[in-house]
């Protein structure tokens, strides 16, 4: 087990994953944590409503978006030689704030080795409980746990790469933490030189809160009243800003619109006013200087 690695549910139907955590002896520094109780108990009643398309618990528009999502995490880092279900095969992948695992079961389905993480252990179990029904996901493990508990463990490893990914997602996670450029920065460590960051979240924009809160929440009841806090909403630039000391360097920015002749979500490469991807990568070490 790599250093700092909990203990974790596989995708499989029934089980219930083992909470007490085996860290390394690394002495990991006590620090505030972003989990928000009352987002995590936001998500803790979704419970199986995870999987339900038409869920206004709050699943609902995720399902809506996860294939835009899922072609745009394909497109940047995926092989394009390979046939679909292997185009991400040898990609260890993080999935932060997993929920329900919709991300990380879609991952999984073009072959990577996916692990999702969650505060909540309601989504924990309905995301193993999903990802078991289907012999091409089953590898992927869930397991409750926090990113700033993973990034202190990686920071503290003898060999940081030992315990870092080749893609890191946190995907409609921002909005609900605490301390959102404390948690991209937590984010960043675990990504190994060459890999990846993918964030997507909602623009801090006047037109994000008519569609996103007013529109959404108050007038389609599309999800619960309360779901989002406008404040909390992070702009592009302030995503990058957040992660340029830990090394990051922005890939692309694409939005995510719906599409109304067909009602169906897009990317777009001008519209990021209201929900928006980001691709953001960490360097490769410059390579030493040939000898004369």
């Amino acid at each position: 087990r790599r250093c700092g690695a909990a203990p974790q549910q596989r995708g499989t139907a029934g089980m219930r994953p083992l909470l007490r955590w085996r860290v390394c002896s690394h002495a990991l520094p006590r620090r505030r944590f972003s989990v928000d109780p009352e987002e995590v108990a936001k998500f803790d009643r979704l419970g199986e409503d995870w999987w339900n398309p038409r869920s206004r618990g709050g699943a609902g528009p995720l399902h809506a978006i996860n294939p835009v999502r899922v072609s745009y995490i394909r497109e940047e880092v995926g092989d394009a030689s390979l046939p679909l279900r292997r185009q991400l095969e040898g990609k260890r992948v993080l999935d932060v704030g997993c929920g329900g695992g919709l991300l990380s079961v879609a991952l999984a389905r073009l072959g990577a080795d996916v692990t999702g993480v969650d505060a909540s252990q309601a989504s924990i179990d309905a995301a193993a409980a999903q990802a078991g029904r289907d012999l091409d996901t089953r590898r992927a493990a869930f397991r409750v746990d926090s990113i700033e508990r993973i990034a202190a463990a990686c920071r503290g490893a003898e060999h940081e790469e030992e315990g870092a990914y080749d893609v890191v997602c946190a995907l409609e996670v921002i909005e609900h933490v605490t301390d959102p450029a404390a948690f991209l920065r937590d984010c960043a460590a675990v990504v190994r030189p060459g890999g990846s960051l993918f964030v997507s979240t909602l623009n801090r924009t006047a037109k994000a809160w008519l569609l996103a809160i007013a529109g959404a929440e108050y007038v389609l009841r599309m999800l619960p009243p309360g779901t989002h806090s406008w404040r909390k909403f992070v702009t592009p630039d302030e995503v990058q800003r957040f992660v340029w000391d830990s090394g990051l360097r922005g890939v692309s920015t694409r939005g995510i619109v719906l599409h109304p002749p067909t009602w169906s979500w897009r990317l777009s490469e001008l519209d990021t006013d209201v929900n928006y991807i980001m691709h953001l990568r960490r360097p490769l070490p410059a390579a030493p200087p040939a000898a004369p």
